[in-house]
């Protein structure tokens, strides 16, 4: 909906209300501006780290982006009980991030709006996947909204007030994580260290990939968002 998007109308709250606190320079997404191809299953990303679609439209962009962050915030409407399907298209096209663990413990923040209806499900879906993207949740806020204006009701702001404060918290201390989320994210790294260990007879990209920023060095995730700067660096000029 563009201008008119609730999301958009609490992300521009929220970022006016980090930069009343911190220097920040933001970028929006909105994916129904950018040329997102539908993923046609070819597994080449998964066995190259390529997609041949990245020459076609936007999506390279975007990933460099998203690398680039210090801090991701993700919205999304809740359609039918899901997230839309432009999140879910953008989701399609980075599964293979997934085997990769790409974002090294990046702080993830998520925000949804809805009526009620498929709030436990977005969350546990959304949460599911940021764990294997290697992302770090800091946040997750759902916004009740019937109207267009209902995202400033007094029940929203204060959440958006928590919001800010959690994002502040991680430009406060960048190591900051809660016990489950630290012992979730050790659990999915570990789990992966072995799976992609399997290949080292007969190395495939994943395990080229995980060998050379090190992963199978890393005896815990936490050694990883130490050196998370270093590692998007160098994962966002292979692209």
């Amino acid at each position: 909906r563009g201008q008119k998007s609730t999301i958009r109308a609490i992300f521009d709250s929220v970022t006016t209300g980090l930069k009343a606190h911190v220097n920040i320079e933001t970028h929006y997404i909105d994916l129904i501006d950018y040329r997102v191809s539908f993923c046609k299953g070819c597994l080449n990303c998964f066995e190259t780290g390529s997609c041949p679609l990245d020459s076609q439209d936007d999506m390279l962009s975007i990933k460099k982006m998203i690398l680039a962050a210090d801090v991701a915030l993700i919205g999304t409407p809740i359609y039918a009980g899901n997230v839309t399907a432009q999140m879910k298209l953008l989701l399609d096209r980075l599964a293979y991030w997934m085997h990769l663990m790409c974002l090294c413990g990046k702080p993830t923040a998520f925000v949804t709006s809805s009526c009620g209806n498929g709030v436990n499900y977005v969350k546990t879906y959304l949460t599911s996947i940021l764990r294997f993207l290697g992302g770090r949740e800091i946040s997750f806020q759902n916004y009740i909204v019937f109207s267009s204006d209902d995202w400033k009701a007094a029940e929203n702001v204060s959440k958006m007030n928590e919001l800010i404060a959690d994002i502040l918290g991680v430009f406060n201390d960048p190591m900051r994580i809660g016990e489950k989320e630290r012992k979730d994210l050790e659990y999915v790294f570990h789990a992966m260290q072995r799976n992609i260990r399997i290949y080292e007879d007969e190395p495939n990209f994943e395990y080229h990939f995980w060998k050379k920023h090190g992963f199978f060095e890393y005896s815990s995730y936490m050694d990883v968002i130490l050196e998370s700067k270093q590692i998007l660096s160098s994962i966002e000029k292979e692209m």
